[in-house]
Formats: C-alpha cells, structure tokens, sequence
C-alpha cells in the first residue's frame, strides 16, 4: 500500500551585514500517499490517500558578540488532500457498491522561531519551535457512475484541519579535532488531529446527511536521536546515527489510511568537499517498524482486521554551495 516518493527541499542564507541574516527555507514537512487496491478487504474504510504540504519560510536572524543567534518568521503552508474509498448501497440488497473521492487544499500561514548558542569552540545547541497551521480546505466529493447509480450526488465540500505545532532541541560537542557527537529532542503535538469533518454544500444520498466524518483523535509523539561525525581529512568526512522515532496513533484510533507504529532508525551518510564554495552528501537511512493492529468496526460497513508490518528506506542527496 505504500508508495515511493521524492520530497524536495532547499535552503538559502544572505549576510546582510556582520550581525544580521536572512533565510529562506522550502519544504515539505507532513505528507503521505498510500494506496490500496479497489478490492481490498477495507476499502470501505478508505483505499487511496494523498497529503501533501509545501511549507516556505523566510527568516531573519541576528547574532549577538556572545555566540548567541536568535531568529524568527513567519510560515506560509499549502495543505493539499484526496481521501478515497468505497461506497456501499444503502438500505437494501444485494449488496452494491462505487467509489468516491473527497479534495480540498488551502494555503495558510503559522510562525516559527529559534536561537543557536555557540557555548564554547567546541560545544554548541540549538532550540526551534514551528506553530500549528490551521487550514479549511475547500473541494469537491465526486463520485464514480456506480456510485452515482447507487443514488450519490457529486458536491462541493470544506472540511478544517490543523497541522501540528513542534519544538526540536538539538547538541553538538566536538571530542576531537575530528569527532563530533550530536543529539536531537523533538516534540510535535498531533493532539490537532482529530476528527475530520466534511461538511457538504447538500445532501450526498437521500439516507445520508450533509457531511460525514472521520476520526482520528492522534496524540504527541517524540521523536530522539544521536549521532556521530568523523572528519576523515580535508575532503571527506562521515557520520551514523540512530533514532527512535514514536507513533501519534494508539491502537484503538489507528485505521487503514495509516497504519502507522513506533519506528527505529539507522543512518549512515558521507560528505565530500568538492572545493571551497561547494560539498556533496550522500545519505541513507533504513526504518524498522513495530507491528501495527488495525480493529474496524461499523454495523453498516461491516468489519475490517488485520496486521501490517513495514520498513522504510530513504537515499538523501544534498548539495551545498557558497557563493
């Protein structure tokens, strides 16, 4: 059910002057595609899914004579979503069925800020903190020909969600010349996501009222990491790294659109210092995923149960220039 993707991103920094920065970040921080087949046991839990954010952020920052840099921004976020699924024949037999799809995107705006503190040649944190973003989204429901037969009605539909707000705590403490170590903290509150509600500009079938919903009811999630950095010479250095990285879901709220667990991970990565303006690294990263039970049951739909396993494999390629 899982699907591959690229996830771009990019970052620019201008030197205003000796104390002050400008930044701009592009990224896309929540998203995820899976997708089911049509004649999959829970399709009338959801089949296909698509969420994608494009986050940009421009910053300014400034840095005080005592290694401390504070900085702060707003955050302007398009959220883009299609929920599918099937859809049964209501109130008789034998039992028919179609398919539907709900859509919706919004553009809205949070903030974020945060400092870096040099301590000491060798040691350094950082400290950063991303708002929610409340978005409404506005779309269509539409409905394939046999739904349609079954009496569905094509609408347009708004629905709110909000992505969650976080603060990552970060260290570095250079041991050697040529080995550092490195740690991460971070906390997202996913208590934001809880139901889902679509509400309808009309009724969708004549035995259904003008919106539906579906719950989810997540909560906070922490993520940790340490890692290390070895400075092999001038050109090449290397780093590893674990993590452990925690699942909003409790089991009773998970569904099949994301069947997601707790998750551990591996890094390795290396850096190549092609010359004085620019650097390559190649990383990759493998996930090794908890079991997850997913319980559903409905008096309409019937009853879905199963167990997923996943793992996970990210290649990361990063360039970095000065000019």
């Amino acid at each position: 059910m899982a699907q591959d993707a690229v996830v771009p991103n990019a970052h620019a920094v201008w030197k205003l002057n000796e104390n002050i920065n400008f930044g701009v970040s592009i990224t896309a921080p929540w998203g995820l595609v899976t997708d089911n087949d049509s004649d999959f046991a829970g399709r009338f839990f959801g089949t296909t899914s698509k969420i994608k954010t494009v986050n940009i952020k421009p910053v300014v920052a400034y840095r005080f004579d005592n290694g401390l840099s504070i900085g702060a921004g707003p955050q302007i976020q398009r959220f883009e979503a299609s929920l599918s699924k099937a859809v049964p024949k209501l109130g008789a037999a034998p039992k028919e069925e179609g398919n539907s799809t709900v859509e919706g995107d919004d553009i809205s705006y949070g903030w974020s800020a945060g400092l870096n503190w040099e301590i000491t040649d060798n040691t350094r944190f950082g400290l950063a903190y991303n708002s929610e973003v409340k978005h409404k989204l506005e779309g269509d429901i539409k409905f394939d020909q046999a739904a349609k037969n079954l009496s569905y009605i094509d609408r347009k539909t708004t629905a709110k969600i909000t992505t969650p707000e976080a603060i990552a705590f970060g260290a570095s403490h250079d041991l050697t010349e040529k080995l550092t170590l490195m740690g991460d903290l971070q906390w997202t509150n996913w208590n934001s996501v809880k139901d889902l509600v679509f509400n309808y500009d009309g009724n969708i079938h004549s035995a259904l009222s003008s919106s539906t919903t579906e719950n989810y009811h997540w909560g906070s999630s922490w993520f940790g990491a340490l890692g290390a950095r070895y400075q092999h010479d001038g050109n090449w250095s290397f780093t590893g790294g674990i993590a452990y990285d925690e699942t909003p879901i409790k089991t009773r709220n998970r569904n099949v659109r994301l069947p997601d667990s707790n998750r551990y991970w591996v890094s390795l990565g290396a850096t190549y210092k092609a010359a004085d303006w620019a650097d390559v690294t190649l990383g990759y990263t493998h996930i090794f995923a908890d079991e997850a039970r997913v319980d559903h049951a409905s008096s309409s739909l019937g009853n879905f149960a199963a167990d997923y396993e996943a793992k996970v494999d990210i290649i990361a390629l990063q360039a970095k220039f000065k000019f």
